[in-house]
């Protein structure tokens, strides 16, 4: 029996203090600093046939979490040194009196002759401060992307996509594993009016689980999408 939907329990944002100022050094550098308390206790359910494996339990996770429950400290600072948004880092700190929390994104996009290259990665760091670590608490995650899109004719585009996912967690069980999961994939795109656009590409996807080789696997295989106006 498959679950699809979606429930939001309590949501309270306060904020009690924040500053910001922007300097310029380079382009644009802005700095953003608070304290103040969050409490968030929400639940999602997913369709169990699209989240299954060792890698649904980390998704799971974060779209099923009461991290926000407390007094913290934050700190973010955006640093774009081009004018054309070519480039564009952004890092977060936040600190409570359980976690410490470190997130940064960064983007770079590159124009060689006609193509395009978009390149995006994502780091996290989180560490639960006392000895009680459970399933979330504590882990690193990493993710890349690079995307390389080529005109062929008019509205149609040639697309290279590769991405590779890390994630190491601190503690262990029966349903978390540190995993590796890499993906290429090579298609088409094309637009049309009204901002439409359709894709189709083949892929394919491997996955290493360092201490279960059982969960490996290597998956191939193709996908075709549609974004546009409804006719139903």
């Amino acid at each position: 029996m498959y679950k699809r939907g979606f429930s939001l329990s309590t949501l309270i944002v306060a904020c009690l203090l924040i500053v910001s100022g922007q300097q310029a050094f380079g382009q644009r550098l802005d700095w953003q600093a608070g304290i103040g308390y969050d409490f968030l206790s929400q639940r999602y359910f997913l369709d169990s046939a699209t989240q299954g494996g060792v890698d649904s339990a980390f998704i799971n996770w974060q779209l099923s979490s009461t991290y926000l429950d407390d007094f913290k400290g934050q700190f973010s600072v955006l640093y774009e040194p081009f004018s054309n948004n070519k480039l564009r880092i952004k890092t977060s700190y936040e600190q409570t009196v359980d976690f410490l929390r470190v997130k940064t994104y960064s983007e770079l996009h590159l124009r060689p002759g006609n193509s395009r290259v978009d390149i995006s990665g994502e780091f996290e760091w989180r560490n639960r401060l006392d000895d009680s670590s459970q399933f979330g608490d504590s882990y690193l995650y990493g993710y890349g992307r690079v995307k390389l899109t080529t005109p062929i004719h008019k509205s149609l585009s040639g697309v290279v996509t590769l991405k590779a996912e890390n994630v190491n967690f601190q503690s262990q069980s029966v349903s978390a594993y540190d995993y590796r999961r890499v993906t290429g994939q090579v298609g088409l795109e094309k637009s049309f009016e009204n901002f439409s656009f359709a894709g189709i590409n083949a892929f394919v996807t491997t996955r290493q689980v360092p201490d279960s080789s059982l969960l490996d696997y290597l998956t191939v295989g193709a996908e075709a999408s549609f974004f546009g106006p409804s006719f139903i």
